[in-house]
């Protein structure tokens, strides 16, 4: 079976759409309240060290996913228990935004659907790319990218006139403490959960592609 390969460019689209899939829905950093703006920011400089590590790590392994280095590296025993950690760490975060992406549709439209019915379409269509692999999941992604893109200026552009710059004042009205806490949460969600594409990596065409993704 010949190996599946996904470009640098269709490999950004899917951490995009990572990224910005629940997070637009249901927002992050709220800890920080109107210093959230600041919260973001600095967890981008949290997020940039572990982003370089899990990009050494796939660069010094080529051809190789999470879990075949982590049985190069600490054997097949302990690297197996570790990678029953990160699969159950996988199922837990999938369930946690089947959940979410269950609630949404019910909440904002379609109230007396049950719940069960947005899942299980969103179960058959992930069960879908999977089976049909890495290489259709980055075509997707890189067609899919626009769609966000001209989804996220469009909205933005429609709220323009609800924008209040006094909204964001007092800053640093509570202090440090909750800046530091949001950016914490928003490092966690999602910048720290792309240790996900680390499961598929192995998939990229050169050595230095994982530093360009991410």
């Amino acid at each position: 079976m010949s190996k599946e390969v996904i470009s640098d460019r269709q490999a950004t689209s899917l951490i995009i759409l990572f990224i910005g899939g629940s997070t637009l829905l249901f927002g992050t950093g709220g800890e920080a309240e109107q210093d959230a703006w600041l919260s973001i920011l600095l967890s981008i400089l949290y997020a940039f060290p572990i982003l370089m590590i899990y990009a050494r790590i796939l660069s010094l392994f080529p051809q190789k996913d999470l879990f075949d280095i982590l049985e190069l590296v600490f054997g097949k025993f302990l690297g197996k228990i570790i990678s029953l950690l990160y699969i159950w760490f996988a199922l837990h975060l999938g369930t946690l935004v089947l959940t979410d992406f269950g609630d949404f549709p019910t909440i904002v439209s379609i109230g007396k659907t049950p719940k069960i019915v947005p899942m299980t379409c969103i179960i058959f269509l992930c069960s879908w790319a999977i089976k049909e692999g890495i290489e259709v999941l980055g075509r997707w992604g890189e067609f899919s990218i626009w769609g966000f893109i001209f989804t996220a200026i469009v909205g933005t552009s429609l709220l323009t006139p609800n924008w209040d710059i006094n909204n964001i004042q007092p800053v640093l009205y509570k202090g440090i403490k909750p800046v530091l806490q949001g950016a914490f949460a928003v490092f966690s969600f999602p910048f720290a959960e792309t240790i996900l594409f680390c499961y598929v990596f192995s998939s990229l065409k050169y050595k230095k592609s994982p530093y360009r993704v991410y």
